[in-house]
Formats: C-alpha cells, sequence, structure tokens
C-alpha cells in the first residue's frame, strides 16, 4: 500500500490563509466505538482533551483534499516523530513505507468542528483563582502542516498578546474543562463536502 502522497507537505506549498469560516475541521477519535449513532449524544471523551499539550495546541484536519479514509492512518515506528513533526515550509519529504512508518487502523472514527464556531468561541479566565475573570482566551484556528500531512490545522488560544501554551503556570487548567465543555457543543457528525482551490495552497 502506497502512502497518499497528496498528504505529503511539498516545497511547491503555501499557508492556507483563505476565508475557512464555512468550512469543517475533522478529528480523529482513536476508538471509534465512542462515537454514538444518536447525533444528539455527544461523549466529551472523543475530544481527547485528557492534558494540557492537547488543549493547547489541538489536533485537526482540513477535510477537502484530505479524505476521511485518510484518519485511518496511523503513524508507526522509528521514523513516527519525523512524520508527527511540523513542517518547515521548504523540505521536500520522503514517502512513507506501509508498515514500516504507517499502518491502517480501521477502529478509528471521527467527527467534525466548524470553524465558524470554533472562531467565536473566548473564555473569560482569571490568573489568579481568587479573582474574579479578567481576561479572554481567543479560539484561533492555525494552519499547522506536519511533514506527512499538509492539511493538518490546529486549534490554539490567544490572550490577546500571546498564544497559551502547556508549560504556562497551573492557571492555564481553569481553562480547560471549559474548552472541553465548549467543543462539545458544537461537535457535528456529518460531513459536509469542502472543495478546497488549488491557488489557496499552490505557490
Amino acid at each position: 500500500m502506497n502512502y497518499p502522497v497528496r498528504l505529503l507537505s511539498q516545497p511547491i506549498f503555501k499557508e492556507i490563509t483563505e476565508d475557512l469560516s464555512h468550512y469543517f475541521l475533522c478529528r480523529k477519535v482513536l476508538d471509534k466505538s465512542l462515537l454514538s449513532n444518536d447525533p444528539s449524544i455527544i461523549d466529551e471523551g472523543i475530544l481527547g482533551l485528557d492534558s494540557a499539550s492537547q488543549c493547547f495546541d489541538y489536533s485537526t484536519n482540513l477535510p477537502g483534499i484530505f479524505e476521511l479514509k485518510d484518519n485511518l492512518i496511523e503513524l508507526s515506528g522509528e521514523n513516527k516523530k519525523y512524520y508527527m513533526a511540523y513542517w518547515d515550509w521548504v523540505s521536500k519529504i520522503n514517502e512513507p513505507l506501509f508498515e514500516q512508518d504507517f499502518l491502517i487502523n480501521e477502529n478509528i472514527g471521527w467527527f467534525f468542528l466548524p470553524i465558524s464556531e470554533i472562531s467565536n468561541i473566548a473564555i473569560p479566565f482569571s490568573r489568579n483563582n481568587f479573582t474574579p475573570p479578567d481576561e479572554t482566551a481567543k479560539a484561533i484556528v492555525m494552519h499547522t502542516p506536519t511533514n506527512s500531512n499538509f492539511w493538518h490545522f490546529s486549534i490554539r488560544w490567544n490572550d490577546g498578546k500571546r498564544f497559551i501554551n502547556a508549560n504556562d503556570s497551573k492557571w492555564k487548567n481553569n481553562i480547560i474543562a471549559t474548552v472541553r465543555a465548549l467543543l462539545s457543543e458544537i461537535i457535528e457528525k456529518k460531513y459536509q463536502p469542502q472543495k478546497i482551490e488549488s491557488a489557496w495552497y499552490i505557490k
């Protein structure tokens, strides 16, 4: 089995900066049994927000060129860290090899998050547990291609000055539960076909 070449980051590609407010992001679920057939039933566990690193750099994919079956690809082996690393925007990436660098995991599922609703999320917070919220963390959708997946996007949180990260002090934990609750409210399980124009990503 060959790795889908359309997923690999390539030097002819550029950052996608188009307005994607009418588009959806796709998020993997490692165990598809967690996805109920009832669209009204949402288990927060499918979000995979078990740590600060996952919360403040939330990994998703932009469907279009990226196909839903691509979610089944699971990186493995000694080169896993390299293929999962963020792309440097210039390097040519060698194609991963089946059973050496990647496998197919049929147990993986996925759900969708509308970008328009993500971008409207703003969370009041305080860096001090003893004072009322006096700052706001705003959700930002960013194109963050990895070596093995040009269509990787991240949801990050900006406090108006910088992006909050997993290494910040314990006050960051006050935000995680709210992030989990708000994202779970906008989960959708149906896919809306999306066309990605070549001019958006080819130099």
